[in-house]
């Protein structure tokens, strides 16, 4: 939570070494991701479509709230990994709203901004 790249990088780098420790399962690997994975893709089309370029990329509650369960989750599944279904799925079911929360504020700062 101290720097936004930092944080991706640490959580990246964590989780894929979950996946490759057995930790985590591919899917959950991909479902623990998922809001990241969205918002570059989301990033990169942004820059690609010229009315989406002067939109400005804003943390999100949301956003916030995916990043501090996957930060809390990559410790808890270390002392009680029976936990770690369930705490994927809370991931990814915040992180669903936090990429329709991030589309729904980047279509409404599109139609704000100076074409």
């Amino acid at each position: 939570l101290i720097d936004p790249l930092a944080d991706r990088a640490f959580v990246l780098t964590a989780v894929s070494a979950y996946l490759i420790d057995g930790i985590f399962t591919t899917s959950q690997y991909f479902l623990f991701l998922s809001r990241d994975i969205a918002t570059a893709i989301g990033f990169v089309v942004a820059r690609m479509v010229p009315d989406l370029r002067p939109v400005v990329f804003q943390a999100r509650m949301l956003g916030k709230i995916v990043t501090v369960l996957q930060l809390g989750t990559l410790v808890v599944v270390l002392f009680l990994p029976r936990f770690t279904d369930l705490l994927v799925l809370v991931i990814a079911i915040v992180s669903v709203a936090s990429i329709v929360d991030y589309t729904i504020a980047l279509w409404k700062a599109r139609r704000k901004s100076p074409a």
